[in-house]
């Protein structure tokens, strides 16, 4: 009896131990991506604008395209969208940032992109204000609300409230944390351009010429589909 309950005892502790050990590790690996993440941008963004490279004057071929990575996000008019359903049959500008730098450096892409393809239907964009760190989860409902009345109604339906796990996002498809990124993505749901930090002259015109061709793709697909919906009548 005394054996067992001393085993038990010590099976107690020794979970209590795993468990706490478990948070430790779990706590050095969250400050470590902070120390290795966050002050390596913010050198490089003091030293380069965030900028690691320049944009590719052509859309990437489809073989060397990754797809969009799944995001659900609740617009500021308050509508839920899941942006892989979005994108079919169209070309979209997908704008991302977490800090407020990077919203202003979306503009850059955004304003440029809505003027020039105003009125074509196939045409549209999403901005998404990405919230990371627990610190500012918390109080991610009064953040949105904020957003609700600092935004101009007119871009509510397309901007973008995200709060989920980030973590896989930045790691795959964000240079720099500290600025915005810019995303061309076809009706198949690929990336097939993209841009970060400011944008050059050049880095626009090179965005609107990719629209342009992948807009084209677009009409042809849905010309071939709209051929095999009447043939199959």
């Amino acid at each position: 009896m005394q054996r067992s309950l001393v085993t038990k005892v010590a099976s107690d502790q020794g979970a209590k131990f795993d468990k706490k050990s478990k948070r430790m590790e779990n706590r050095k690996e969250i400050f470590k991506d902070v120390r290795k993440g966050y002050f390596y941008d913010f050198h490089e963004f003091r030293k380069l604008g965030g900028k690691r490279f320049f944009a590719f004057s052509k859309p990437s071929e489809l073989k060397d395209s990754r797809l969009f990575p799944a995001m659900k996000a609740r617009t500021l008019s308050q509508n839920e969208v899941d942006l892989q359903q979005e994108f079919a049959g169209h070309v979209t500008l997908v704008l991302l940032w977490i800090k407020a730098y990077g919203e202003a450096m979306c503009d850059k892409y955004r304003l440029p992109f809505v003027k020039h393809f105003h009125g074509e239907p196939l045409a549209q964009y999403y901005e998404i204000s990405a919230l990371d760190g627990f610190f500012f989860k918390a109080f991610k409902g009064i953040i949105e609300k904020n957003l609700r009345k600092e935004r101009p109604a007119d871009r509510h339906d397309n901007y973008l409230f995200f709060s989920g796990n980030l973590k896989p996002i930045k790691k795959k498809f964000m240079e720099n944390e500290i600025v915005g990124h810019a995303y061309l993505v076809d009706c198949n749901g690929l990336i097939r351009w993209k841009a970060h930090a400011n944008p050059t002259e050049e880095e626009i015109t090179h965005m609107l010429d990719c629209s342009q061709l992948l807009l084209k793709d677009a009409r042809r697909t849905l010309d071939s589909e709209d051929k095999v919906a009447f043939h199959s009548r």
